[in-house]
């Protein structure tokens, strides 16, 4: 089986992982302005209940399928495989609803990195209620 590529960010001090088949675009807003026109945007600190310390400089665009969302992130790192890392999966006993969207987990040797999956956390009740309202979009 292949190694796949996962792009890397972080919100507050966690870090994430999501198959980069996931990841449309990334736009580094720190420069410029925002740049619109892509789905629902998703509160990510709202959604895993990490206590935001801005909105990020940072969005990803998302595609699941047909569907588009994009989220903040403050951090994004080089895309990476993790073909050396130690993958853990997550375990059954601890797996509830809220958790769902966490696949498992990656130890790199210096970090846990929480890998996503992107189409359970369309599927859970909290994706619609961490979406950021429209009019609170801008940059």
């Amino acid at each position: 089986m292949a190694e796949q590529a996962h792009l890397v960010f972080r919100w507050g001090v966690y870090s994430f992982a999501l198959d980069i088949r996931n990841v449309a675009k990334i736009h580094d807003l720190a420069g410029g302005s925002e740049v619109q026109g892509w789905g629902e945007e998703l509160n990510l600190a709202r959604y895993f209940g990490v206590e935001p310390t801005s909105r990020g400089p940072f969005r990803v665009d998302v595609r699941v399928g047909e569907q588009s969302w994009c989220f903040r992130a403050e951090q994004v790192e080089d895309i990476q495989g993790f073909g050396l890392a130690l993958s853990l999966a997550f375990p059954p006993l601890l797996r509830t609803e809220e958790n769902r969207a966490i696949q498992g987990f990656f130890f790199d040797g210096l970090r846990i990195i929480h890998r996503l999956d992107p189409a359970a956390m369309m599927a859970s009740p909290r994706f619609g209620a961490a979406l950021v309202p429209d009019g609170d979009r801008q940059a």
